[in-house]
């Protein structure tokens, strides 16, 4: 076989060899772009735990944000019932005994009303009542909370009727009509 055609029978295997090069770069780019891929997908699972977690830690919160709002508005149901019958029997304080509920229920304050403080504990009976009524307006956070015509005609509830309660709880502070 002369040299021409021994060159020549090469050549296929030149074209497999450069095919082959080919083929390696195009095997290289492709593993480059599955760790590219590999690296976001293990970003997007730790991202994807992280919210997890806090949303895990969130509700958690909001569970207990519930639970304190709840013991405020009872604390503050509580106050306002009080501080309304002490205010209601500072104001008849000249007009005879108060009902016996009343009497049985609050002995100690009432000695204080008709004592010599007396003013000033009318006076610390109102603030508190006024503190309770305002706290009870803060508190509003539900429909059921709120009067009926806080609803829309389809009778879902508006939720800038809630904001709107809560402005007004503030700007009747220390209004107290009873």
């Amino acid at each position: 076989m002369d040299a021409l055609n021994i060159a020549k029978s090469f050549l296929p295997y030149g074209d497999l060899v450069a095919e082959n090069n080919g083929l390696d770069a195009e095997n290289d780019r492709l593993v480059g772009e599955n760790a590219k891929l590999v690296a976001e997908k293990s970003e997007l699972v730790q991202e994807k735990h992280r919210l997890y977690t806090e949303n895990i830690t969130l509700r958690g919160g909001a569970d207990e944000a519930k639970i304190a709002l709840v013991a405020v508005k009872n604390k503050a149901g509580e106050d306002e019932e009080k501080y309304f019958d002490l205010v209601w029997i500072a104001r008849g304080r000249g007009r005879g005994d108060h009902p016996s509920p009343l009497a049985a229920k609050y002995p100690v304050e009432i000695a204080k009303i008709k004592g010599e403080h007396g003013d000033w504990e009318h006076g610390f009976n109102s603030g508190m009542l006024a503190a309770s009524r305002m706290y009870m307006g803060l508190s509003v956070s539900t429909e059921e909370e709120t009067h009926p015509d806080d609803s829309d005609e389809d009778g879902e509830f508006v939720e800038e009727r809630l904001a709107a309660r809560r402005r007004f709880a503030l700007e009747e502070f220390p209004e107290l009509d009873s």
